[in-house]
């Protein structure tokens, strides 16, 4: 199997000495540091996992809540090949993955130096299994985890690694060589979950479905609990329940608990239906909101509609019970996962379609349209939501029960957006070219975001919104 390790001319970021530092990078470390890290907060920056678990203290004022094709956007970076994860931050790097090549023959993990967007190193794998390229099939969709030892990264291929700072190989297993093929027509998007030593890895597909545990420090094998075959492309989090941390998995038919120690199952909630892409996200409130849409079919709008709610699970007399607190009667969530803000709980769908609900009594607050459909995760910060509109255009409203739009922000010129060709030809079934369209162009997936930067992914590149607050341009 083929590994290329590429670096850039400024070499390994970690083992920099600043006199080594071009001119340039050394104004952009300075003006970055001068205004826009934490002065109250020693805490280094980092959204270490999906959906920012983990994150460090973020200070509100530091994002904008304007930008637009000049203003507030410190950098742009294009990206090889295509990616639909998430990026990660530790300290000062971004760490962000795509794969290319007809049959997505390569597997791309990229460190950016997160100050100027310049790549630190960029590891290329040769795939374990190739499939089509196409848009209708998961392309780097999970998102990498990072601790201070690494990078953990996994591709829907099976392929699951660990790499250096310094963009070396610590360790690498394909998941298929011990558990089988994955089979799902749409592909895999799963994103890793971490806590302390362990990373977690589910599986949900019409072979073998499983949620693994793997050691962080050489990738083996800690415990696998079989699951029932099912489809889905849903994510673990690890969420506090009771003063327990547990493994959530909220995928097609059931919200199960899993036991992060051994993979015991503490409980199972079977009374839900269309809950296959959404990932529940701890809030800290000893709740969890589940997000749940009809399918492609249709079939399921009943089940689904009533799928959307607020859960929680207690701890009695040596048993778990898993209990529905509220039921909205009409949000829906299709790809971005319910929020909670200051006592508020929002749903979007795909449509960009966001409905508020009071956390506490399950009152609907409003239901109102987003200036476009939106497919991300919401963001919240301080009084504020950021809605990542699917074709770059994003609005921020204010938290609370009135619908306040504060800001809508361009990312790219709508020109300057091109669809990939190739790909569209490349369906042989004319209601999928037909469709093809709608994802063959750029598209904002989702984002992270430390003091002073929210740091924006599309399909081809990462967008760094920043506070503009000095000439200083940095480059390479």
């Amino acid at each position: 199997m083929a590994i290329t390790l590429i670096l850039s001319n400024s070499s390994q970021s970690h083992k920099h000495k600043m006199s080594r530092l071009p001119y340039c990078r050394i104004a952009a470390f300075i003006f970055y540091f001068g205004f826009c890290c934490p002065r109250t907060h020693a805490e280094s920056p980092q959204w270490p996992s999906f959906l920012g678990a983990g994150k460090s203290f973020i200070e509100p004022d530091s994002i904008p809540v304007n930008w637009g094709l000049s203003t507030n956007k410190a950098w742009d970076k294009q990206l090889p090949g295509h990616g639909q994860s998430s990026p990660v931050i530790f300290h000062n790097d971004i760490f962000v993955t795509a794969v290319s090549g007809d049959m997505k023959n390569s597997n791309h993990v990229l460190s950016l130096n997160l100050i100027d967007g310049s790549t630190n190193w960029e590891f290329i794998q040769e795939t374990s299994n190739e499939a089509k390229n196409s848009v209708y099939i998961s392309r780097a969709a999970p998102t990498p985890a990072v601790d201070k030892d690494g990078v953990y990264v996994f591709f829907e291929s099976g392929d699951l690694m660990a790499i250096s700072f310094s963009g070396e190989e610590i360790w690498r297993r394909c998941l298929t060589d011990v558990y089988g093929p994955i089979e799902n027509e749409f592909g895999i998007a799963s994103s890793l979950a971490q806590h302390k030593e362990k990373l977690f890895v589910l599986i949900d597909n019409s072979a073998k479905s499983y949620l693994l545990a793997v050691s962080k420090q050489d990738g083996r094998t800690l415990w696998c609990s079989e699951r029932q075959s099912r489809i889905s492309w849903s994510s673990p989090a690890i969420v506090n329940l009771d003063n327990k941390n547990q493994v959530i998995c909220s995928s097609a038919g059931s919200v199960d608990s899993y036991d992060p120690e051994n993979g015991s199952l503490l409980w199972s909630y079977d009374k839900v239906s269309g809950n296959t892409v959404t990932t529940p996200v701890d809030y800290g409130v000893d709740s969890i909101f589940i997000g749940a849409s009809v399918g492609r079919d249709g079939k399921n709008a009943t089940e689904a509609q009533k799928s959307n709610m607020v859960l929680t699970a207690s701890h009695t007399n040596g048993s778990w019970t898993p209990k529905q607190v509220w039921c909205p009667k009409k949000a829906t969530s299709s790809f971005g996962s319910p929020i909670h803000a200051a006592g508020y709980v929002y749903w979007v769908n795909r449509a960009g379609v966001v409905f508020c609900h009071d956390f506490h009594t399950g009152e609907q607050c409003y239901s109102e349209r987003l200036s476009s459909p939106c497919w991300a995760t919401p963001f919240q910060i301080g009084n504020r939501i950021y809605f990542f509109g699917k074709n770059g255009i994003t609005d921020v409203i204010k938290t609370g029960p009135e619908f306040i739009i504060l800001s809508t922000n361009e990312l790219w010129d709508s020109e300057d957006d091109t669809l990939d060709a190739k790909l569209i030809a490349s369906e042989t079934d004319k209601e999928r070219k037909a469709s093809a369209t709608l994802f063959a162009g750029r598209i904002q997936y989702g984002i992270t975001a430390v003091t002073g930067s929210l740091v924006i992914r599309t399909g081809d590149k990462l967008f760094c919104i920043r506070k503009q607050q000095s000439s200083i341009t940095p480059k390479d």
